[in-house]
């Protein structure tokens, strides 16, 4: 592994990995240099979650109802509405490179509540909801409910429900183990 790379935060590199998993180390999103991200060499200390963790992520992943753009709306909410600089940092650079959303529109993410001039289309704001209410109480109010199955059909409801989740918990990794930025150097 590349120099870079030898600390998670908290704890050090694990040492003794498991060879299945040592092996799709290098096939995961974002491995560059040598270096998987922080978030699979922690997964690495305990086989069973690193495959969970793939699995879930490509399952959810295949076959999406949500573009780019939208996955990256519900991301990057939750990662503002958290406070992880881990999983901002990381999706505000995919933004950026992939042009799916504006310097003004990945900022007004950042706000306790969305202003009313940025992100105006019904199922954007839709799943900023999702990604609001499922982030402060795990579940969608009646009104959010509503507002949601409203704006978008129902597979898309349940996978914005899903990753919001999913990235509410994996910023709890990233915040547990303090992890550094995986950006790389500029």
């Amino acid at each position: 592994m590349s120099e870079s790379n030898q600390e998670l935060g908290r704890a050090p590199m694990p040492t003794a990995i498991d060879e299945e998993v040592a092996a799709l180390l290098p096939t995961t999103l974002f491995y560059r240099d040598g270096t998987p991200l922080r978030m699979f060499s922690a997964l690495a200390y305990h086989a069973p979650a690193f495959h969970a963790v793939r699995g879930f992520s490509h399952a959810l992943g295949d076959g999406s109802t949500l573009t780019r753009c939208e996955l990256e709306l519900v991301i990057l909410r939750v990662a503002a509405l958290v406070g992880s600089r881990y999983e901002w940092d990381i999706h505000r650079a995919i933004c950026a490179k992939a042009e799916v959303l504006t310097a003004p529109e990945v900022e007004a993410l950042r706000a306790a509540v969305l202003p009313g001039d940025v992100l105006t289309d019904p199922r954007e704001r839709a799943l900023v909801l999702v990604a609001d209410e499922i982030t402060a109480s795990a579940a969608l109010s009646a009104d959010g409910w509503d507002a949601a199955t409203a704006a978008l059909p129902m597979p898309t409801v349940v996978e914005a429900i899903l990753w919001a989740g999913w990235y509410r918990l994996l910023a709890g990794v990233a915040g547990s183990f303090d992890f550094a930025s995986d950006l790389p150097p500029a």
